[in-house]
């Protein structure tokens, strides 16, 4: 329905006087969020009296049909506080806005909270919807979890686990998952099904099984029927080099949409010696007046690889900017190396500068490996510079084999063992962090050369790892290299798991002679070593002599009275941070220290007899996210621990 003739049935609803019937109401609100006229939804969203739960899953799912899932989640907040119970349709919608790449993974998990506390994780469909939530935030763990938690799993919740672990990257496990669907259940596998197997015989370039789900979904129909199943197919066909197969398929087809066309140019463009191929279907798609996307342009062009092939190259960015196609980050990419393939160094760099501030790393690359591919060395060596000075985003291992390439070819020896030193570095932090640190080790044994950087990456690994005996073998090893203030951070937090106090002052000693006492970092660690050594009045005395106190100096200081069993004095102390909370020397993630600080309030309180007062947990969602549902379950948690049981269930009504 068409919004005009949408307002014209509102203006007959206003004349009947059935503007105040709430399931009227609730037509129109799905009418003109469905017509994209989502002001006009939500203005007839607000004039409904009694609202009931389809009024408040009509507005959400508006929402989405329009792109808002900001909207969506402040509706869901909005609905918790009325009357209005959520059910299986809500939590769908919510869980569908929460996937998109918004930062709403946090209130997704509030969601599946509330799903369990209401009791529809039994439902198939919220189920499913939580499986696709976790897998599209990279969750698979969780998503596992959810789908083995189901006794009974229909098509779609296999469907949904398979294309997330197709989606993760995890081809190994969604193969194993689709063989178990079909060795362990009597569910026949349907079109979507038939998608997700086409998806991963293309990565896998596995011909001969991809023709047999081809065989599969000729004898049910899918292909004939299926336009989506159609497209896989030939996508899968080209993966597999067997483009004739793709060509049959192509020009059999009774309905092509854009996506047929695109999956044909995409894979002529990609094959060096059909480019002119993949030129001729460019052009009869444009004949086909079928309105083109940014996908055809992503297609077509890889096929610009020469210098002879520019005059069509600027021809085709020509007819992308009459189309209007919105400069999208990976479209302007692909324009760069089109411009790089075809010897135009002064288009592709133009074409930089004009979206620095969009740039990814593929930005990045293309422009450091067009130098590098045309002999501009120099150019190459400086925007690598160029890109350090970024905060985003970082080199990676493309970057630095093109830096590498550069100073070989500019016989820059020193240089590019600064970067490779710096690739080293990267890896022991990298292998020590996913807790491999024996990787780490190696890395850090084959390193010929080490700065302090290396030094200090291996002793952080193994205070991370709690092996701290040997982060203090490393230090005593680091032969003339100076400590700076990250050693001596590192070196603390290996003293503070030992408790080797007569050491701990020594490098306190040493960070005093050196001038490093003021750094933030130090202080809180070394009010942490003291603490955690038994030493409670020197902690007391770091504290009260440093002139300017971050959050994370109080975090530490309160800490350190729960740790000692001064339960009194860390209330005292967390009150005193209250009150000056306007001078705080604020760190970046302030509500994470915020909350910290709570937190370590709440255990002293329950570790040593505190009582909490009426109302502080009021007090404590002004300070922290109020959809954080990690600190509502710590809290929880607290309360049990000092056997406060009905503090306990209190809050985990909240």
């Amino acid at each position: 329905m068409r919004p005009v003739q949408g307002q014209a049935l509102h203006a007959m609803v206003v004349k009947w006087s059935l503007d105040s019937h709430t399931p009227v109401c609730n037509g129109l609100v799905n009418l003109y969020a469905k017509c994209g006229e989502f002001t006009s939804a939500e203005s007839v969203f607000e004039r409904v009296e009694l609202k009931d739960v389809v009024t408040w899953n009509s507005l959400i799912s508006g929402c989405l049909c329009n792109g808002l899932e900001d909207r969506a989640a402040f509706y869901f907040k909005e609905m918790s506080i009325s009357s209005a119970r959520p059910d299986q349709v809500t939590f769908s919608c919510l869980l569908s806005a929460c996937s998109y790449p918004r930062g709403l993974h946090a209130l997704g998990e509030s969601v599946h909270g509330r799903v369990i506390s209401l009791s529809y994780d039994s439902h198939s469909s919220v189920a499913n919807s939580l499986v696709s939530f976790y897998c599209k935030c990279c969750d698979v763990e969780a998503a596992e979890k959810v789908f083995r938690g189901r006794a009974l799993k229909s098509v779609v919740s296999w469907n949904s686990m398979i294309n997330g672990l197709v989606q993760n990257g995890r081809l190994d496990e969604a193969f194993d998952l689709l063989h178990e669907m079909q060795s362990t259940t009597p569910i026949q596998p349907d079109s979507v099904t038939a998608i997700a197997s086409l998806q991963l015989c293309a990565e896998f370039s596995l011909l001969s099984e991809g023709m047999s789900v081809h065989g599969f979904t000729v004898r049910r129909g899918f292909e004939a029927l299926n336009l989506c199943v159609t497209n896989s197919l030939i996508a899968m066909y080209i993966k597999c080099k067997y483009l004739r197969s793709a060509e049959i398929l192509f020009s059999t087809m009774p309905r092509r949409d854009i996506i047929s066309w695109n999956t044909m140019i995409s894979g002529y463009s990609h094959i060096r010696c059909l480019k002119k191929e993949s030129w001729s279907m460019f052009r009869d798609l444009l004949r086909t007046g079928l309105r083109c996307s940014i996908g055809t342009f992503l297609g077509v062009a890889p096929s610009f690889s020469s210098p002879e092939d520019l005059f069509f190259g600027k021809s085709v960015h020509g007819w992308m900017l009459r189309c209007g196609f919105p400069e999208t980050v990976s479209a302007v990419n692909a324009l760069m190396l089109m411009y790089i393939n075809c010897g135009d160094l002064p288009s592709s760099s133009s074409l930089f500068e004009g979206g620095l501030t969009q740039s990814d790393v593929v930005s990045w690359n293309s422009v450091i490996v067009g130098c590098v591919q045309n002999e501009h060395y120099r150019d190459a060596l400086g925007t690598f510079l160029m890109m350090l000075q970024q905060s985003h985003p970082k080199p990676d291992p493309i970057t630095l084999v093109s830096v590498f390439s550069a100073c070989g070819l500019l016989e820059l020896l020193c240089l590019g063992v600064g970067y490779h030193l710096r690739v080293r570095n990267a890896l022991i932090t990298m292998y020590s962090r996913c807790g491999d640190i024996e990787s780490s080790e190696s890395a850090f044994q084959d390193s010929k050369v080490r700065n302090l950087c290396s030094w200090n990456c291996m002793i952080s690994g193994y205070v991370q790892s709690r092996e701290s005996k040997k982060a203090l073998e490393v230090f005593l090893n680091m032969g003339d290299e100076r400590p700076d203030a990250i050693t001596v951070v590192g070196l603390l937090c290996a003293c503070a798991h030992l408790g080797p106090l007569r050491l701990g002052r020594d490098i306190h000693g040493y960070a005093l002679r050196h001038g490093l006492n003021s750094n933030g970092y130090v202080s809180a660690a070394l009010i942490d070593m003291y603490s955690k050594c038994g030493w409670l009045e020197a902690a007391i005395r770091v504290f009260q002599n440093s002139d300017e106190k971050s959050v994370a100096y109080w975090n530490s200081m309160i800490l350190a009275y729960g740790f000692h069993g001064h339960g009194r004095e860390a209330i005292r102390l967390f009150s005193e941070m209250r009150g000056q909370a306007s001078h705080l020397i604020r760190a970046p993630s302030s509500v994470f220290y915020r909350l910290a600080a709570t937190l370590a309030y709440h255990r002293a309180l329950c570790l040593h007899g505190g009582y909490a007062r009426p109302g502080w947990e009021a007090q404590v969602s002004l300070h922290c996210e109020p959809e954080n549902v990690g600190y509502y379950v710590s809290l929880s948690n607290l309360y049990a621990a000092s056997e406060k049981w009905n503090d306990a269930i209190n809050v985990r009504s909240l």
